[in-house]
């Protein structure tokens, strides 16, 4: 019954939104999308830098009742990689670094992985392990572990390499984790401190701060709490509750990639300055979204902090999104048209919204799933998607069947489940994924289309 209301809302919400502003518009999208537990957070989107619409929905913390606001502070995930690579930018103009730096001319400890550079670890090309596996294996759970502790392990156990650098891009954390180190040994001064004097405080962006609540054991005002569904309790619950989120309070105390945190207006202030000459000169924001070059002479549109691709019909977009405690977070610039698009959860409620915003501002048809449905396939169906897909020769995905249900996993990364809605279309339940399977003539799979937030990626079966 509730499936069958939610449907013919829906289709009431798309008529109507047609003769409306693009304020109610998208007032009309995200409050169906709250109403259908599809969304819980913050949304500013602006033209030229002045909002459109910004409002929030939902709770801040569950428990005492507390209502978001405009000014509530979220955790930015890995849109926090964005500050550090500035950072380090900075340091670059005062001539205290420079990007063709080896990694052991200011980590020393870590001299073992050669010919690491600074610019390897801004791009996600150097090749060094993330710290999970041996953290699991060899840390103190009882301990909140720091980016020292990282330097400590890494020099006594000596990780593997998993290609040398330039060679293949795989995303990660470690390379800024370690770039934060860079900037407090080069600085003299702690990371948040820098980044506070150097980026937070011109820009007046008093909101905005590197922040580890465990660390810290406070939850400061303003602050959103993240929240995970949990499928045996059949509600949502803080991550450090859940049996298998331990790490959420080893690692809290581990920076540079994932832990600052702010609000949707610090964050136009942010792109705001993105677009002053005065801040950050042409040439270095040139070098931020360049393209990665590897060894091979391929590239990977991935730039110093943001991933970087065109929109049919918009342009040049520059974006980066994080995921992770219950913080669902996207941050996206449309640089020929100057618009900002700004949507921060705490909960992992995952939401299609990028896609319909663009319509929205860019009036073009609206297309619009609010929720999706789980179909049933055999294990027999399933078998004919796995094999390895390849959107280049250093990006592969592995498609593989364990316990009857379909996996993607990417080289070195997590896999991801992959639920069916259709014989050849699946989508992901804690990122806004869809993967399509491509058949031929023969019925004979491929290539393998990947859409996430507007854009499509093509992966050919090997």
């Amino acid at each position: 019954m509730y499936k069958t209301f939610f449907a013919i809302t829906l289709l009431l919400t798309i008529n109507t939104i047609k003769a409306q502003s693009k304020a109610e518009k998208l007032d009309s999208i995200f409050t169906l999308l709250h109403q259908s537990d599809r969304f819980n957070g913050s949304v500013l989107i602006a033209e030229k830098g002045i909002p459109i619409f910004e409002k929030s929905y939902g709770f801040s913390n569950v428990e005492q009742q507390e209502l978001l606001t405009n000014n509530s502070i979220y955790k930015l995930n890995s849109i926090s990689k964005q500050f550090t690579a500035m950072g380090i930018i900075i340091l670059k103009n005062k001539g205290k670094l420079k990007l063709t730096d080896k990694l052991s001319k200011y980590i020393p400890e870590l001299n073992f992985y050669k010919n690491v550079t600074i610019q390897n670890l801004l791009t996600h090309t150097h090749g060094i392990p993330d710290y999970d596996t041996l953290f699991e294996e060899k840390w103190d759970k009882n301990k909140i572990a720091k980016n020292k502790d990282i330097i400590k392990l890494y020099k006594k156990y000596k990780p593997t390499k998993r290609f040398n650098p330039g060679e293949k891009f795989l995303y990660g954390g470690i390379g800024f984790e370690l770039l934060a180190i860079v900037i407090e040994r080069v600085s003299h001064k702690l990371y948040n401190d820098f980044l506070t004097e150097n980026i937070f405080n011109p820009l007046k962006m008093e909101n905005t701060f590197d922040y580890h609540r465990f660390k810290h054991k406070t939850i400061q005002k303003n602050i959103a709490i993240g929240y995970i569904y949990s499928d045996s309790l059949q509600q949502r619950e803080r991550p450090e509750f859940l049996s298998y989120n331990g790490e959420v309070k080893w690692s809290n105390g581990i920076y540079g990639s994932g832990n600052i945190h702010t609000t949707t207006s610090d964050l136009l202030k942010w792109d705001r300055a993105l677009y002053n000459t005065k801040f950050i000169s042409k040439q270095d924001l040139e070098l931020i979204y360049h393209f990665t070059q590897l060894n091979d002479g391929n590239s990977i549109n991935y730039g110093f902090g943001w991933w970087i691709t065109e929109k049919e019909g918009i342009g040049k977009v520059v974006y980066h999104a994080g995921n992770s405690n219950g913080f669902e977070t996207h941050f996206e610039r449309h640089i020929d048209s100057d618009k900002t698009i700004i949507v921060l959860q705490n909960f992992d409620a995952t939401t299609p919204a990028i896609e319909v915003i663009d319509a929205i501002l860019y009036n073009q048809p609206l297309q619009f799933v609010a929720s999706r449905k789980k179909i049933q396939l055999s294990e027999n169906q399933l078998k004919k998607f796995e094999g390895n897909y390849a959107i280049n020769e250093n990006v592969i995905f592995n498609i593989f069947i364990k316990d009857s249900i379909l996996y993607a996993q990417l080289s070195g990364q997590s896999a991801i489940e992959l639920i069916p809605e259709a014989k050849n279309k699946f989508f992901v339940k804690k990122v806004d994924v869809q993967f399509e399977f491509i058949r031929d003539e023969n019925d004979k799979i491929v290539k393998m289309n990947i859409f996430q937030n507007g854009n499509k990626m093509e992966a050919i079966k090997q």
